[in-house]
């Protein structure tokens, strides 16, 4: 653990990953890699959190790709803000092992696209959240997946 201590606002956790060599600056499956993680991470924090609404409660959490010629890498971030969860880490470390969430709007249908997505290997758990009539989406579906 490095601790570095600077012109910071909040303390904040990075996390890097090194990448093979010789990426172009905007390689796309490095920067889908980058998000998709900046994603996750989100939503391991919160379960219940809508990663694409502009009006997220989360900040200071991302993921961003750095490509070199020489070397690339990931670099994630978490800034220390609002308290969003309170608990015994091990509750916290098993809401994150249950496995990746994805995410389904549904404008009609919602029952019959809900009983597909169960019949589908791999998912192992379908959550039905009703839409915010404040919110302009249709009714989302949590589809959890198989973490293994």
């Amino acid at each position: 653990t490095i601790t570095i201590k600077g012109m910071v606002e909040n303390p904040t956790a990075v996390a890097a990953w090194s990448l093979p060599h010789g990426y172009c600056d905007d390689d796309t499956s490095m920067n889908i890699a980058a998000n998709l993680l900046g994603n996750y991470i989100i939503r391991t924090i919160d379960p219940d959190t809508y990663p694409f609404s502009q009006d997220s409660e989360i900040e200071g959490v991302g993921c961003f790709a750095n490509a070199g010629v020489l070397g690339s890498m990931v670099m994630c971030f978490v800034e220390k803000g609002k308290l969003v969860y309170s608990g015994p880490v091990r509750e916290i470390m098993s809401k994150a092992s249950r496995g990746p969430v994805v995410q389904i709007e549904v404008a009609d249908r919602v029952a019959e696209a809900a009983q597909l997505l169960r019949g589908v290997r791999g998912i192992v758990q379908v959550d039905v959240v009703e839409a915010d009539p404040a919110a302009d989406r249709g009714t989302r579906i949590d589809a959890m997946l198989d973490p293994r």
